[in-house]
């Protein structure tokens, strides 16, 4: 509840339910990656975005039109969320009763009040829709519409937000699985787009269905970290000597090269590193610290490490590697899973590297299963901004 007199309270705060991708001080400044565009030229965060969409296909069968009307119906950022509170509140004398309904709230130490006839909302930094987690339906007060969704949007994660504000509704579960009637939606929908196109690719489709599937590409890269420094810490240490012929080499190198740039996302890593060191400084076989060190790096810069590498335990190839990673020369990203795949897909729109070509090698395991790998290399490979190459082992 916002600070100040006859303040409307939410049904829902929107805080509880927050992705773990997105602290609640990043309102309005969620990075552009977690974010998907769906009608309207509206964002919404990404597994926002594919419920929503869900929900309107769903309603469009019952012939019922969900509409957002407008771009800024769905995520707003700090800029749009100043705009649109100046538009409703205005400043006025402290001093000066209020009459008894007036909604008055503080904001750049000034007093304002809702202006006759506006609806209300919440201060810049406040508002639901500054996580991309909120819609506001512009044809909410319609009766055939407020009905569908008095009955259907629970089914998709949306609850309304305000009752006094039919049209707008809030998403709750960006921190659990995909609501079930989410995927029986999009199950129709395959199998309607393979009616219709005959000969469609299914599998490209849902691919695409898929592409969004977790928290966010980030959280899955921080998941894929985790899970590659508990491996590090069960390998023989003297393995380390012809590491890049180990079956984890490959994927360790990728990883490497990914660094976690979300706030949330980057306190975690420090998080766990604290784990890692305490489990280096716990440890009695000096040399297998080692691969606590190596765990480490993963996730923060080596110059924030308080203990040395011996060096001496590693091949010649891999310290170059490592060093090159950090000297920031390597121009080539290799892959050995799918979700390394899917972040840099996801991260393309913003490469560092600006006009130059990023540059991909696909490590496929020709007696594994590909098939995924081949999809998502189809997609890199259909861009004039990326050089994709496979490499087949």
């Amino acid at each position: 509840m916002i600070d100040g007199i006859n303040v409307p309270k939410p049904l829902i705060d929107i805080k509880e339910f927050l992705p773990r991708g997105i602290a609640p001080n990043q309102n309005g400044m969620v990075d552009v990656h977690l974010l998907k565009k769906v009608h309207n030229g509206a964002q919404l965060y990404v597994d926002t975005a594919r419920s929503w969409n869900a929900m309107v296909e769903a309603a469009a069968q019952d012939n019922v039109t969900l509409d957002l009307h407008h771009s800024l119906n769905a995520y707003k950022n700090l800029v749009q969320q100043r705009r649109l509170f100046l538009s409703r509140f205005a400043v006025v004398d402290p001093a000066v009763e209020p009459a008894p309904d007036a909604v008055r709230v503080e904001f750049d130490n000034k007093i304002y009040e809702l202006q006759a006839g506006k609806e209300f909302v919440e201060r810049p930094g406040e508002m639901s829709h500054g996580y991309g987690l909120a819609v506001f339906i512009s044809n909410g007060r319609n009766r055939a519409v407020k009905e569908w969704l008095d009955h259907n949007a629970a089914d998709f994660g949306f609850f309304r937000e305000y009752d006094f504000i039919p049209g707008r509704f809030v998403y709750t579960k960006a921190r659990e699985s995909v609501p079930e009637r989410v995927l029986e939606i999009e199950s129709l929908m395959l199998e309607a787009k393979g009616d219709e196109d005959g000969d469609v690719d299914v599998d490209r489709f849902r691919a695409e269905l898929n592409f969004y599937k977790n928290i966010s590409p980030e959280a899955a890269i921080f998941r894929r970290k985790k899970k590659m420094a508990q491996r590090l810490l069960e390998i023989d240490v003297d393995t380390l000597k012809d590491a890049p012929e180990q079956d984890w080499y490959n994927e360790y190198h990728a990883l490497l090269q990914i660094r976690l740039e979300t706030p949330a996302l980057i306190c975690l890593a420090r998080k766990y590193c604290d784990e890692l060191m305490r489990w280096y400084n716990e440890h009695a076989k000096k040399d297998e610290r080692e691969l606590a060190l190596l765990g480490f790096i993963q996730f923060l810069e080596p110059t924030e490490l308080t203990a040395p590498f011996n060096q001496h335990l590693w091949s010649k190839e891999m310290i170059a590697d490592v060093r090159g990673v950090f000297t920031k020369s390597f121009t080539r990203v290799s892959f050995s899973d799918d979700e390394i795949s899917t972040y840099w897909l996801a991260r393309q729109q913003t490469w560092k590297h600006g006009r130059r070509k990023m540059r991909l090698v696909y490590l496929i395991d020709s007696n594994g299963q590909s098939d995924k790998m081949m999809l998502t290399y189809e997609q890199m490979k259909a861009r004039d901004d990326v050089d994709v190459s496979i490499c087949l082992y």
